[in-house]
């Protein structure tokens, strides 16, 4: 099975849509074609769907729906909702993953105790 072949079906596994998929291309490779990549940078990429895959499979070490529900709560309070990328980006720079959905139960309770403290500070500041 080609790299690229392994790359789909690890996406398709673990439930990802095609965007998340390029956008995961685009975060390891810096370029937005499979076909543009070497083969050292779609094993990258690989790797990359393998450590998610790896955190879903443990099923343990997911994020509750309880934390999931906090995080959006916090996001609202902090008024993210309306500039998603706001949180992707939080996500992306401090968790290495794309989605919250993706985080493992303690990421999400880190996640959780920053965005508490964002709000914190923002709420003394204004």
């Amino acid at each position: 099975m080609t790299v690229v072949k392994k790359i789909w079906a690890i996406a398709r596994d673990i439930g990802m849509e095609r965007e998340d998929i390029y956008s995961v291309l685009l975060r390891e490779t810096g370029k937005d074609s499979m076909r543009k990549c070497s083969q050292k940078e779609l094993e990258r990429v690989l790797l990359s769907l393998r450590a998610v895959q790896g955190h879903r499979d443990a099923r343990s070490n997911k994020a509750t729906k309880k934390q999931l529900w906090k995080i959006e709560q916090l996001e609202q309070q902090l008024n993210w909702q309306s500039e998603p990328q706001r949180l992707q980006g939080f996500l992306k720079k401090y968790y290495k993953v794309e989605r919250v959905e993706w985080l493992t139960s303690k990421q999400a309770w880190r996640l959780i105790e920053s965005l508490k403290k964002l709000l914190e500070k923002e709420n003394s500041n204004g």
